[in-house]
């Protein structure tokens, strides 16, 4: 706490912000938690924007990830504006930030929620870094949808934009049915994950199409859609991938990983 206090008192403008932040908010503990948190990535060099409630810790400040993230802002990105604008339109309930640091499992990715801040964190491993702008979008925007349904979840659907009745009734029921069989940690993600899978494959591959400029058919992008789901997606039933679409969608997609047409964030 007397680390904060010191840097408020050399940073007088930075306090002011956050000071009409609480009273924008009306100094709920949401917003004072935000507000401690905002500090503390301002001083380990981080950044945040107050108005649409976003925190960039400083690990991912400045990276490849960052770079992609910014891109599908500034491009409008369909999927991207529909899904992040629930958090960005200045009503969300719970605030969202972004770090890069270990994640479970080997995942591209890993949304998590902190009941005692109302925070929603999305940690992306270093290796993102390494990868390629269409790949790294991808896993952006399978993570915001974590976070999205992670938001309709813990409002218990009293948000803004909110899921039609039969949507939300069927997300958590997913959560209950899951809460009973598999260890807590994995609850959130095995419950969003097979709701994904019946409602976001197409959306997240005809993202990254138009991410890619629309250069190749949905096809070579639907790998992108299915990554991440496609074990859940081999044992609905009705099947809703065979063996032979998964073979063939893996091949499709490293055309456009491979080919020569680069984003900015690949320079």
């Amino acid at each position: 706490m007397g680390q904060q206090l010191q840097w408020l008192e050399k940073n007088e403008t930075l306090g002011m912000d956050i000071a009409r932040f609480f009273k924008q908010n009306n100094n709920s503990v949401v917003a004072k938690a935000f507000g401690k948190l905002a500090i503390e990535a301002w001083i380990a060099g981080g950044d945040v924007d107050f108005q649409n409630k976003i925190i960039k810790d400083s690990t991912f400040v400045g990276t490849k990830a960052d770079c992609v993230y910014e891109l599908l802002s500034s491009t409008n990105n369909n999927l991207f504006k529909n899904v992040l604008s629930t958090f960005t339109n200045g009503k969300a309930q719970f605030e969202l930030k972004f770090r890069i640091g270990e994640v479970p499992d080997g995942a591209d990715g890993s949304t998590t929620f902190d009941n005692n801040t109302g925070i929603i964190t999305i940690t992306f491993p270093q290796i993102i870094n390494a990868k390629s702008s269409i790949e790294i979008a991808s896993i952006i925007l399978h993570e915001g949808i974590h976070g999205e349904l992670r938001r309709i979840y813990e409002g218990k659907n009293q948000v803004s934009e909110p899921l039609p009745n039969n949507q939300y009734e069927y997300l958590v029921d997913l959560w209950d049915y899951f809460r009973g069989i598999s260890p807590p940690s994995k609850v959130s993600n095995n419950a969003s994950h097979t709701y994904m899978v019946h409602n976001h494959v197409l959306p997240i591959a005809n993202a990254v199409r138009e991410f890619d400029n629309n250069t190749y058919g949905i096809d070579y992008y639907m790998w992108f859609g299915w990554q991440g789901l496609s074990d859940i997606g081999k044992i609905t039933y009705p099947q809703l991938l065979t063996s032979s679409q998964e073979t063939n969608y893996i091949n499709l997609q490293q055309i456009p990983i491979n080919d020569s047409i680069k984003q900015s964030c690949d320079e």
